[in-house]
């Protein structure tokens, strides 16, 4: 039987990555984290589309083949004459979050053409990144839009991710946040993302307090709570909060960082690609996962996240790696 179709919405970008101390030459390396995300799980054997506007420009063709060879599809995306969004990464230390620059007035996250997108019918798995195209409009409202729509018949899958250089703000994108945990049925987020919104919080606490959030009246959009948490730790591991509990795991190996782009949408996309593989497309099948196959899970997606970490750029493993 196969599996249900992921879709990774919002944006594709291309990582502008320094290949030496001169700052005179840099690796163009495909990214955006839904992007990603959408790699990842096509690599890893889930049937998945990316959706979001692409440039025809030659970054356009570049993000456009490397979905091809990764077995992810492109066909339902709108294609533009705007460039694509660079991103300049300055890697940090160790396994520490790398900073980003972002160049994306008059490009292809903010194209007009974000009208144009549209889930395709078999979606069971929808994947959304706060850190971009969920900020910047007009390409906010139509992917928010897409999940009102879809809360009810795909399992819906939220990374806040926050950039606070295209934020607009704390306070701001916290606004944003409760609005987006009211769609969400899984949301995934970094202890370092946890940081920035919540200062000196802490995680496993941030996560109960958001699955019992308070509810406004039944029908109402944005109102209801996510069903589980999963919170991901750079070299120690993950945790989930959900109806199993609190389940925790961490890594069994010594990895060698090269770097840490695309590391947390690697662990997405091996979510998603979990989720796709065990018919889990909607609320009632979440709540019946119990603690071993999170357990499982958790531990697929660290492995493949540390695997992303020893390579230079966002390169999520094959399935054959793990």
């Amino acid at each position: 039987m196969t599996s249900p179709r992921v879709v990774c919405c919002g944006e594709a970008l291309v990582d502008l990555i320094g290949a030496d101390d001169s700052g005179r030459t840099w690796h163009a390396a495909p990214g955006g984290s839904p992007y990603n995300a959408a790699v990842a799980a096509g690599r890893l054997g889930a049937p998945t589309s990316f959706l979001g506007v692409l440039s025809d420009d030659r970054f356009g063709q570049l993000l456009r083949e490397h979905l091809d060879a990764s077995h992810v599809s492109w066909r339902t995306c709108p294609i533009t004459t705007e460039p694509t969004t660079l991103a300049v990464v300055t890697q940090g230390p160790d396994d520490a979050e790398p900073a980003f620059a972002f160049h994306v007035a008059g490009t292809t996250t903010v194209s007009a053409r974000t009208i144009d997108l549209h889930l395709p019918a078999d979606t069971g798995v929808l994947h959304v990144s706060g850190s971009m195209a969920l900020v910047l409009e007009p390409a906010a409202s139509r992917i928010e839009a897409l999940l009102a729509a879809a809360r009810h018949r795909t399992l819906v899958h939220l990374d806040p991710n926050p950039r606070p250089s295209v934020a607009g703000g704390r306070q701001r994108y916290l606004a944003r946040l409760d609005r987006w945990l009211g769609l969400a049925d899984v949301v995934k987020v970094s202890a370092a993302d946890i940081e920035w919104l919540e200062p000196g919080v802490d995680p496993i606490d941030l996560a109960h307090r958001w699955l019992q959030r308070p509810t406004g009246e039944p029908g109402q959009e944005g109102h209801d709570v996510p069903g589980a948490i999963v919170i991901t730790r750079g070299a120690r591991g993950a945790a989930v909060v959900c109806a199993a509990g609190v389940v925790e795991v961490v890594p069994t190996g010594q990895v060698d960082v090269v770097d840490t782009v695309g590391a947390g949408d690697t662990f997405a996309g091996a979510m998603l690609a979990a989720f796709a593989a065990h018919g889990v497309t909607d609320r009632s099948a979440l709540a019946g996962l119990d603690e071993h196959w999170w357990h499982t899970a958790l531990t697929f997606a660290v492995e493949a996240a540390g695997i992303a970490c020893s390579r230079v750029g966002a390169d999520p493993p094959w399935r054959r790696e793990l």
